[in-house]
């Protein structure tokens, strides 16, 4: 069996249409700059992770993948990883963990201090966008010209933040950049990614096909009405009101992310939930260690109550229900939210996944928003931002 067959043994069939796709596309332009279009829990990393193998790791090309959290960083490490290993029947002189040599393939895990131990005998080299973003000496040429780059989370490409990380990259790279979400919070901001991705934008599938063919859990929309945050004893209420909709409905909602409105709130409804909803609880934000996530993940049951920590990025398909608190940011998060509990773990039966919102529908339709993330959609909307600023629309929307 060639090494291609061996590959798609492993993808489902849309996931074999999308690699194909890709491989057409780089065999045209071996430098080509494309997004991949695949909702959460698609199986986006896997995907690149087969294409990375197919076009980077069999023909010598060096492999940089960009995350910005350090799940998506183990994630990725954990795809390729896992794929090699399976294709290989456990035969392969793969190294299994990072910063560990054997035999032809390196895979380099990075973040943090130790991005200078990178050196271009790394053929894989997984890195956080913020670290690379903010290490002079990764400006060095420590990476040969026809790298494969990989762009997770890909609608932040055009982020300051991305933009300097990417700055040390040559052009002579072929870029993918993976997203559920491939447009921008701010309307002028969708041309600039666009631009970035000028080759083509490779979409077969939207959330409704997998969640018909029973990839992902179908979604059972709960209203509540808005919580109110006027004053301390608003809040206290608005708290209460919560933990006795979880109770009535404890034995169904199983494992629960809950989306707080602020911090404020986040700490107070923990206060109230510990104690009174007979299961752990957790609380999480940015000044929080990622144990936390890690400890909830790892746990059968339980609650964590997050703010804008776990909106994309983290792989926790045991989730049972999300429940939020307040309108989201924009639709982009609203549909990042609903995913969280969207995925089906392996081996354990998840038919229905409960998204729960204390907002008004009329103001933030989540359901709605949900069936509007389409392929068609984000291209209309990209469509309509070029013509708004008066910009002809490039050949990846028409």
């Amino acid at each position: 069996m060639c090494k291609y067959d061996a590959i798609c043994q492993k993808l489902y069939p849309y996931q074999k249409d999308i690699l194909d796709e890709l491989l057409a596309n780089s065999n045209d332009d071996p430098h080509m700059h494309t997004m991949v279009y695949l909702p959460t829990g698609g199986g986006k990393t896997r995907v690149a992770a087969a294409f990375a193998i197919l076009e980077g790791i069999f023909k010598e090309r060096t492999i940089i993948w960009f995350a910005h959290s350090h799940h998506l960083l183990e994630q990725a490490h954990k795809a390729i990883r896992s794929l090699l290993l399976e294709i290989h029947a456990g035969k392969s002189a793969v190294i299994v963990d990072p910063f560990i040599e054997r035999n032809e393939i390196f895979i380099h895990c990075k973040s943090g201090k130790h991005m200078k131990d990178i050196t271009k005998q790394h053929k894989i080299v997984i890195l956080s966008v913020c670290t690379a973003a903010n290490c002079d000496y990764f400006y060095e040429n420590k990476f040969t010209e026809d790298a494969i780059v990989i762009i997770d989370e890909a609608h932040h490409a055009v982020a300051n933040q991305h933009q300097d990380a990417y700055g040390f990259l040559t052009k002579n790279r072929l870029t993918i950049g993976l997203t559920a979400t491939p447009t921008r919070t701010l309307f002028r901001e969708t041309p600039k990614l666009y631009d970035f991705y000028d080759s083509s934008v490779i979409s077969k599938v939207d959330i409704a096909y997998l969640i018909e063919h029973g990839f992902l859990a179908k979604p059972e929309f709960i209203n509540e009405s808005p919580l109110s945050f006027s004053d301390n004893q608003a809040i206290h209420n608005s708290c209460t009101k919560v933990l006795e909709h979880f109770l009535a409905n404890k034995d169904k909602y199983g494992k629960t992310l809950i989306f707080a409105a602020s911090k404020l709130f986040a700490e107070q409804l923990k206060s109230v939930f510990e104690g009174n909803c007979g299961t752990k609880v957790w609380l999480t934000h940015s000044c929080v260690s990622p144990d936390v996530i890690d400890a909830f993940k790892a746990s059968p049951t339980g609650v964590l109550i997050n703010i804008e920590q776990l909106i994309e990025g983290v792989d926790i398909p045991d989730i049972q229900t999300v429940i939020i608190i307040g309108k989201p940011k924009s639709e982009i998060t609203a549909v990042q939210m609903i995913g969280r509990a969207l995925r089906k773990p392996a081996g354990i039966e998840k038919e229905v996944a409960y998204i729960v919102g204390f907002l008004d529908p009329h103001e933030c339709n989540l359901e709605q928003i949900l069936k509007n993330s389409t392929p068609e959609c984000y291209k209309e909307n990209a469509r309509s931002a070029y013509t708004m600023l008066s910009r002809d629309i490039p050949k990846s929307l028409q």
